[in-house]
């Protein structure tokens, strides 16, 4: 249904996302390491998962993973583009920003999964790596710069939850020179698979660039999407 509209219809809507992260992407299942990186042709990414300060303790965060910060992170990327600036609103509850990317704030169990995920991409630490000739560039960085903790009413304890994130100025410049534009409906019907979100985002990157057909060998989709 959703291929659908987008074939019938445009969007008055726009989503986009960092291109290296349309072309190696993040950990898509759960991962025992602190360190995970991902290369393909002439771009490569290195995440290290972090720690978040509790109001008492630093507490160590595991890496962020499949399509819930995937989702998070376009949309952080979709307003900063949006309103050309790195500080982003993101609502004053995780129901709240459940809702504004479109995912379900019924249950508990998702809301605490997603809360975890948001928590450890906001500690995460970046290096992002491309080749440009014979000009290979490292950028390091944490794509989210701050992330300002709230006191939930019911107990006092930090809740670790933001009404605003700070993108880092290095993750916000290199964001606004290499946008990649995506159709929101398709990432709403794609929002439960880490794998077709990736796919997604890749074609969605590498498609218009093209000016006739090519043959792809499978050798390389097994070395991009595993």
């Amino acid at each position: 249904d959703a291929a659908v509209e987008i074939r019938q219809s445009e969007t008055d809507e726009i989503s986009y996302q960092h291109g290296i992260l349309c072309q190696v992407g993040l950990p898509r299942k759960k991962q025992e390491d602190r360190v995970f990186e991902r290369s393909f042709k002439n771009a490569s990414i290195r995440i290290q998962a972090g720690s978040l300060w509790d109001g008492k303790k630093w507490v160590d965060q595991p890496l962020p993973s499949g399509p819930k910060p995937r989702l998070a992170l376009i949309h952080i990327n979709s307003e900063a583009v949006r309103t050309q600036s790195p500080h982003v609103e993101i609502g004053r509850s995780c129901a709240e920003f459940l809702r504004m990317i479109g995912l379900s704030d019924e249950g508990g169990r998702n809301y605490n999964l997603f809360k975890r995920q948001m928590k450890a991409l906001a500690a995460a630490e970046m290096y992002i790596g491309f080749t440009l000739g014979n000009q290979a560039t490292t950028l390091k960085t944490q794509p989210i710069d701050e992330f300002r903790a709230w006191i939930s009413n019911d107990d006092q304890q930090p809740s670790l939850w933001p009404g605003e994130l700070s993108l880092s100025q290095k993750y916000f410049e290199s964001l606004l020179a290499h946008a990649v534009p995506l159709d929101p409906r398709a990432l709403g019907a794609l929002s439960h698979t880490s794998l077709g979100l990736d796919w997604y985002a890749f074609l969605a990157r590498r498609l218009h660039e093209l000016n006739k057909a090519i043959k792809i060998p499978f050798v390389s989709l097994q070395e991009q999407f595993g």
